[in-house]
Parts: structure tokens; C-alpha cells; sequence
């Protein structure tokens, strides 16, 4: 880790992930510091994930942690000074195939947390570092909240909140036992944000709602991407025996089921080919499960299911591509996951410079920031005719690929970013970071 502008003022970073070259949260929140110095930044994190970043300093606490220490409160976590790491940063393009735990088991857990994550060795720790400034990613777990609540209270810490997920608003559709638990979750986040110095959201969508539920305006932070453009391996059209249309990302919530509807639309606009050159062909890169739903997408001619790629597999296969896929579910429960996000994929696939074709209902945070800048299906109905519009016309591509890019380097520049960030966190502007 390379020194960086030094800084008057201490923070921690309080997260469930820890920094990480790879994973969403963890990758976000290390590109908003990079550039400043190491030195004045820590974090405590909650998963059983062995930091892989070094040069900072890490004090991790874990629910095996938590339940050693029941009856010896020195098991409580462990923290990381000046560690060797072996590990390598390698990417998986799309999202973890692990089971999410139930509601009655996230409840269970933050009564687990109850006043057994304190210990002599942690507040130890948190004395030496002794935060001017807290930076609280804010999730689903309540027990998070007092935490930072606590320590705020105690080093009289600004604090400023980042909010990268829903979890508070109502859904349609939801057991008593998730209905409970929303609640809860929503209780501590308005508390938190009522007593926060600023706070961040990361999209437009976001940001209107949640200024109306609170009364208070945040400020919208993007995905700081850096540009995965390669002119050397950048071209109009991909030399392969056909025109090559490629999706990389999580096959989770109902996104297998559009894809399918894509592959489907896709078969038949190949029948209408004379030249096999014409034809479209489907790549999709996931490490996600698939269902037996999405089984049926694979099984057809035109698409391939490819697996995992690393970093660089993954800017190679981006910028050999003819066509990006972007894709959300226009089932109405699946909208309400995914309706304030904006996806890691945006960015990066604007920066490449190439035809995006976003399927997805508006009033999905991602699909709207794309319509302009992409072909967008916004029904099931239009998938065809969409597909069909873009493929036949190259200088319609063209002109979207550059609007994308422009797009990119207006809203996602990464100077303008970080200024916004550290002018929030730290009341001061920070000129000259990389």
C-alpha cells in the first residue's frame, strides 16, 4: 500500500465486509480511500472474512466470535495489524451462490449480539485508533446500529452513513416475521440517519424517497469503476462467426427467467439471418447456482453458459463483446429488491463503449439511469422489437456506445467522486488525490 495524502483526522470504516479487492461492498468502500494515507484509517467488520488488503488496520468480529465469547468475553474477535496476506485478488463476475438466512434467523442473530460484543481487546483497539470520523455502511443487521451508536457516543465521532441497499421500505408481500423484522431494521436506520452528519444513497431513486421519509437530503455517491475501456482490444464488431451479445452478473432475483426471454427473442431473429456472421450468439458469465428455471436458458442454440471470469478474462470478454446485456425481473416482487439499487454493471459496462441493451420494467434505480444512454425493453412485449431495432442498425449502436461513455466520465469520474466523499466525511476538501 502505497502512502497516501496524509490526513488530519482519524476514521474507521464500520461494515459487515471488509475491504477487498474483489467483493461489492469491500471493492465500493476501498476505492473511495484509496489515495489517503493508510495509516489514519481502520476498520471493524462483521463477517469470518480474513482481510486480503493490506496496509490498514482491521479488527474483525464474527458471530462465531460472538458466540465464543458467551462465557469469555477475550474470544470476542481478533484484530489485524501489519498481516502477510498470500491471497490474490481474483473476481468471479456476479454474485455469491449462498443461501440467505431467514428473517426469524437474522432476528435471532441480533438478539445473539445483545450486549456480547464488547470486550477489554476490542475497546483497547478502538482507544489507540480513536476515530474523529465514523463511515457506517449501513445493512440489515440491527445489533450494527448500537455498535456504532456506542462508539459515535463514545470518541464524540462525526458520523456519516452510506445506505448502498433497501432495507426498509414495505413490500407488498411479506410474513408477519418479515414484516417485524422491517420494522425494526427501519427503526434504527431512521435513528441513525436522524443523528448522522450526512449520509449517502446511490441512486436518484433512493435519494428523493428516503429524503421524503426522513426529511433529511443525502447526498448520491457512485460506483468509483475505473474505466474498462482497451482500445487494443476494442472493436465495432467482434471478428467471431457470429455477433456476440454477452451478460455477466448474479442470475438471482428472476434475472435467469429474462435472459431466457432474451435467448428466445434471439433464436428467432437467427432464423431470419441469411449469413451466419449475423447471427446472434449469448454468453453469460455468472459464479451464481443455476436453477432449473435457468437450465432451460442454456439448453437453447444460441446460448452458452460460461462461468466465472477473473479480471482480466472479464475486461477481455467486455471489450471483445458486440453487445451488453443488463437485465432485471419485471416480476413486481423482484422490483422491490432491486428498485434502488444501481448496479456495479452499469458503470463498468458504460466505460467500455459499447451497445448495452438494458431489459427491465422503469423505476428500477439501474434501468432508469441507462435509458438514456442504452436500447431498453421496458416490457416483456418489447424484447423482440427492441432487439431486432438494435441489430439492424449500426449507427444507432454507435451513437448509444458513445452517449454511455460520455455518461460515464461525466457522473463516474473518479477526482469528482472522492471530493464529494471526503468534503462529506471530513468537512473539508482534499485536492490532488489520484
Amino acid at each position: 500500500m502505497n502512502a497516501g495524502k496524509a490526513l488530519n483526522k482519524k476514521v474507521l470504516i464500520v461494515s459487515n465486509n471488509v475491504l477487498s479487492y474483489t467483493r461489492n461492498n469491500g471493492k465500493t468502500i476501498l476505492s473511495f480511500i484509496d489515495g489517503l494515507d493508510a495509516g489514519s484509517i481502520s476498520q471493524l467488520y462483521f463477517n469470518g472474512e480474513k482481510p486480503s488488503v493490506t496496509g490498514y488496520s482491521y479488527y474483525q468480529l464474527s458471530d462465531r466470535d460472538v458466540i465464543k465469547g458467551v462465557f469469555d468475553a477475550n474470544k470476542r474477535g481478533r484484530f489485524w495489524n501489519n498481516f502477510e496476506t498470500d491471497e490474490k485478488p481474483v473476481s468471479k463476475s456476479g454474485g455469491s451462490s449462498k443461501k440467505r438466512p431467514s428473517q426469524f434467523a437474522r432476528l435471532f442473530r441480533d438478539l445473539l449480539w445483545l450486549g456480547r460484543w464488547k470486550s477489554k481487546k476490542l475497546f483497547s483497539w478502538l482507544d489507540e485508533k480513536s476515530p474523529d470520523v465514523i463511515f457506517f455502511v449501513a445493512g440489515d443487521s440491527g445489533f450494527s446500529y448500537n455498535i456504532v451508536k456506542h462508539i459515535a457516543t463514545r470518541y464524540k465521532a462525526r458520523l456519516v452513513t452510506y445506505i448502498t441497499d433497501d432495507y426498509i421500505m414495505p413490500r407488498s408481500r411479506e410474513k408477519l416475521i418479515d414484516k417485524i423484522r422491517r420494522c425494526y431494521i427501519r427503526r434504527k436506520m431512521l435513528s441513525c440517519i436522524s443523528t448522522s452528519d450526512a449520509y449517502f444513497t446511490v441512486s436518484g431513486i433512493m435519494q428523493k424517497e428516503y429524503a421524503e421519509l426522513t426529511g433529511k437530503e443525502s447526498k448520491i455517491i457512485m460506483n468509483m469503476t475505473p474505466p474498462l475501456l482497451d482500445e487494443s482490444l476494442n472493436t465495432a464488431y467482434s471478428d467471431c462467426e457470429r455477433r456476440v451479445m454477452i451478460y455477466t452478473g448474479s442470475l438471482y432475483y428472476g434475472r435467469d427467467g429474462v435472459l431466457g426471454r432474451i435467448a428466445e427473442a434471439a433464436e428467432k431473429y437467427n432464423l431470419s439471418c441469411v449469413e451466419e456472421k449475423e447471427k446472434v450468439e449469448i454468453k453469460i458469465y455468472s459464479n451464481s447456482t443455476v436453477t432449473e428455471e435457468g437450465k432451460a436458458v442454456f439448453e437453447r442454440e444460441c446460448c452458452r453458459f460460461c462461468g466465472s471470469l477473473n479480471p482480466t478474462e472479464l475486461k477481455e470478454a467486455f471489450n471483445s463483446a458486440d453487445v451488453l446485456l443488463f437485465v432485471e425481473s419485471f416480476d413486481p416482487l423482484m422490483q422491490e429488491k432491486t428498485r434502488y439499487s444501481l448496479s456495479t454493471k452499469v458503470p463498468e459496462y458504460m466505460s467500455v463503449r459499447k451497445p448495452i441493451f438494458a431489459v427491465g420494467p422503469s423505476g428500477i434505480g439501474s434501468i432508469d439511469y441507462l435509458s438514456d444512454v442504452a436500447f431498453c425493453a421496458f416490457s416483456e412485449d418489447e424484447i423482440e422489437k427492441v432487439l431486432f431495432e438494435m441489430l439492424a442498425s449500426r449507427e444507432r449502436c454507435e451513437e448509444l456506445s458513445f452517449a454511455a461513455a460520455e455518461k460515464y466520465n461525466k457522473n463516474h469520474d473518479t477526482k469528482k467522486q472522492k471530493q464529494l466523499f471526503f468534503e462529506n466525511c471530513f468537512g473539508e476538501s482534499f485536492l490532488g488525490l489520484r
